[in-house]
């Protein structure tokens, strides 16, 4: 057993079962060990819990993308839309999704991940629908207003996991 067996078991227990069916107890059953053996690697539920939130902010870093801003508005908004489905449907990333949204109201280090992944969309949506205004590739009279509409409604439908009708008629509403 090593100190990934127990994080991959732990974020497997929370994912599957709610962060409270998480004990030390039940990650030995799970693992085939004694608790004593998890001591070795971690002195508490909390300790385990924070190396998750790492974990999760570890994945978010490897989600970087570029923007080719010679495709359509259409295409560029589709593409940006994409690279936040990826991040919202990675297999891995997933998994700590549902430790933070479990979390988030009674964890700081839960929250400042959610924070941090909605900040990420706003920032993006906020850079995105600016350059495609400037470059006449979208008009709306408020950036802002957009740009939010855009990152709100962006966020619900990955929540929700209607990305289809989402991004056709967010686009068609908006683009040329």
């Amino acid at each position: 057993m090593t100190k990934i067996d127990i994080l991959n078991a732990s974020i497997a227990i929370i994912s599957l079962e709610g962060f409270e069916k998480l004990t030390l107890s039940t990650l030995a059953d799970k693992l085939g060990v004694k608790k004593a053996s998890i001591y070795y690697y971690f002195s508490s539920k909390d300790e385990i819990i924070l190396s998750l939130y790492e974990n999760a902010k570890k994945i978010l870093s490897r989600f970087t993308f570029n923007i080719n801003f010679s495709l359509s508005s259409a295409e560029v908004l589709t593409a940006v839309y994409t690279h936040w489905e990826k991040i919202y449907n990675d297999k891995e990333f997933r998994l700590y999704l549902s430790l933070i949204e479990q979390r988030y109201m009674i964890d700081d280090e839960a929250f400042e991940i959610k924070n941090s992944l909605d900040l990420m969309i706003e920032a993006q949506s906020d850079a995105v629908i600016e350059n495609l205004i400037e470059r006449k590739k979208l008009f709306f009279p408020n950036k802002k207003l957009l740009s939010f509409l855009f990152s709100a409604s962006a966020k619900e439908s990955l929540k929700r996991e209607e990305s289809e009708s989402f991004i056709e008629d967010f686009i068609s509403s908006f683009s040329h």
